[in-house]
């Protein structure tokens, strides 16, 4: 699939979570939408949310554009379980779609059936700017949104100075405000991902910016904290360069740590090879670095999203400026890049994809079913791999083969089959196994079995089908993560 989808105004994707394969073998992916003809319609002025339900081939099922009178723009999406959709971003609107607004951007939550109908809408914050960046349905059910706020009033409590500072809440499953975290830190700025980990808690990832005393100018330092399930912070971890320093998405890894993905400007903790260059930054589960490393050529590049292999190794979807260094080619002014690294994070390949003109992906990619990727983005080309263009910026997908990989995943005389499967799941290992966990694609725990043998075999035959992690505890001491698609 590589297809174009928009009309003659501005289709635009800024976020790390604004796709995703559907249980049924089709995509969603939510943009902001400034059109009212080709492929969008019942624009309800000035920028909209725009979701669009695609089968697997790519065709439009259906779309809807939600919002009022003024600006609104999605940041994150989810397919729920059940079968609906959550989406998360910020409106200045007050009438439309929207029931309500305190001033200014407001956190704007919506909650939509399968077919894209609104169940509930909510708008949280107060008289200042608030900025909704990512959310995530949790195991109970319930929802979590961050982001940041500059209000001191309305729904925001503990942020006197209104300062620009990061902001969580946790909904219930109809929406309603279960509790919210204010985090004033040292210096304000924003939070842009998070996930729930396997704890239960939150990891979340953003910037902090910090003004330069002698020259008053704003920098970004990447910032990352870990709270336990009510928020509650465990630890923060500051990534301090000489240039700006920012993450845009994070994810939990197999040995309990984190992989963040962002871009650095800086020259003292990455190789910077020109400008901007895109950032991986792994962490071990109590948030001290192992690793930091930077990836690009003599203009700009970034990373908007990660997720870790079935290898241990990271695939990263950004955009690309440059034709050397670390990037092979360019088609024009901006290109999709995707790459692959390895458990240390060392380049194994990586690959353009675009036009003449700007194709920028700033809102990810996804696993999909057969063990390829489904990526997104903006483009204002009309050639090279972009099929066409209905005007200004058009939201451009590309569908993937899988990576080159066996039908069983095989390590250390580790067998897991069959993969694809229907349900049972056999594993045999030369190491006692004493737990089998499952986790589905956003991290959440859907199966878990205890266990005390070297054989064994779990049922996913419960689960919808789609991508799953199997991670096994070996000898009490190490745990392993396979990727198993459920067919």
């Amino acid at each position: 699939m590589d297809k174009n989808y928009g009309g003659s105004g501005t289709d635009y994707m800024y976020g790390s979570t604004l796709i995703q394969q559907t249980t049924d073998g089709g995509y969603v992916f939510a943009t902001r939408s400034t059109s009212n003809d080709g492929d969008v319609s019942g624009n309800n002025g000035d920028a909209d949310y725009w979701i669009v339900k695609l089968n697997a081939s790519g065709e439009i099922i259906w779309q809807v554009s939600l919002g009022g009178s003024s600006y609104d723009e999605p940041q994150s999406m989810q397919q729920t379980t059940d079968g609906g959709y959550i989406v998360a971003g910020f409106s200045y609107s007050g009438d439309g779609d929207v029931s309500e607004n305190f001033g200014d951007a407001d956190y704007w939550i919506v909650k939509l059936d399968e077919t894209g109908n609104i169940e509930w809408e909510k708008s949280y914050g107060g008289s200042g700017g608030d900025y909704a960046m990512a959310v995530q349905q949790t195991t109970d059910g319930g929802y979590v949104v961050t982001g940041s706020t500059a209000s001191s009033d309305g729904d925001v409590t503990g942020n006197e100075n209104a300062t620009l500072s990061y902001w969580v809440v946790k909904l219930d499953e109809n929406g309603e405000l279960q509790w919210q975290e204010f985090y004033e830190g040292e210096y304000p700025g924003y939070l842009f991902d998070l996930q729930q980990t396997t704890d239960g808690g939150y990891i979340m990832v953003g910037a902090a910016m910090i003004i330069e005393p002698f020259t008053g100018i704003a920098v970004n330092d990447l910032w990352v904290i870990k709270t336990n399930e009510t928020g509650l912070p465990e630890w923060e971890q500051t990534i301090t360069g000489n240039g700006a320093d920012y993450a845009d998405a994070v994810k939990q890894t197999a040995d309990g740590g984190y992989i963040i993905s962002g871009y650095s400007w800086s020259t003292d903790i990455i190789n910077n090879q020109g400008e901007g260059d895109a950032l991986l930054v792994k962490l071990n589960s109590a948030g001290n670095v192992e690793w930091i490393k930077g990836y690009g050529g003599s203009f700009y590049e970034l990373f908007t999203s990660v997720e870790q292999m079935p290898d241990g190794g990271y695939m990263c979807l950004g955009w690309s400026d440059s034709s050397d260094g670390d990037v092979s080619q360019n088609s024009g002014l901006g290109d999709y890049w995707l790459v692959r690294v390895d458990s240390e994070g060392n380049l194994l390949w990586e690959k353009s994809f675009g036009g003449s003109q700007y194709d920028e992906s700033h809102s990810g990619f996804s696993m999909t079913a057969d063990g390829g990727f489904i990526l997104s983005g903006a483009s204002q080309s009309n050639d090279g791999d972009v099929p066409g263009n209905h005007g200004d910026y058009d939201i451009w997908l590309v569908k993937l083969s899988p990576e080159a990989m066996g039908i069983n995943e095989q390590e250390n005389q580790m067998i897991l089959y069959p993969n694809p499967t229907s349900g049972i799941i056999n594993i045999q290992s030369k190491e006692k196994i004493n737990s089998v966990s499952v986790y589905n694609v956003v991290g959440q725990k859907v199966e878990f079995k205890s266990l005390n043998n070297e054989n064994s075999s779990i049922d996913i035959s419960n689960l919808p089908e789609g991508i799953y992690f199997i991670e096994l505890n070996l000898n009490n001491k190490t745990s392993k993560r396979y990727k198993v698609i459920r067919k």
